[in-house]
């Protein structure tokens, strides 16, 4: 079995006499402001687009189920299947937009720990 090798500078944490971890380096992220943009607004876009997708297929089963019990087909036009992701789409975009300019005013440390 190999084992693995770390990089001068780059040991994992320590532990000292009383149990706690020291890193052996400056954990400095280094990520810039537009980075941190980014993955606010591409999490806020993430999550509504699940919520989206959810709401969709909740909306599918209940057009199915009432259908049925009108002795109806069901039929869900695939526009209406779009606009509803397109519009959950826009509104987390919107929606992140706030936290993720906030965000990127802090330090990206303090940022990505909030």
């Amino acid at each position: 079995m190999q084992r693995l090798q770390h990089p001068p500078g780059d040991q994992p944490a320590q532990r000292d006499r009383g149990g706690a971890h020291h890193d052996q380096r400056d954990h400095t992220l280094g990520a810039t402001r537009g980075q941190i943009r980014v993955q606010f607004v591409a999490e806020s876009l993430l999550l509504s687009v699940i919520g989206g997708a959810g709401g969709v297929l909740a909306g599918f089963g209940v057009t199915l189920i009432y259908a049925a019990a009108q002795g109806w087909p069901a039929v869900v036009p695939l526009w209406a299947v779009a606009g509803g992701l397109g519009a959950t789409l826009l509104i987390g975009a919107v929606a992140g937009l706030y936290p993720a300019i906030r965000a990127a005013r802090l330090a990206p440390t303090e940022a990505l720990a909030a």
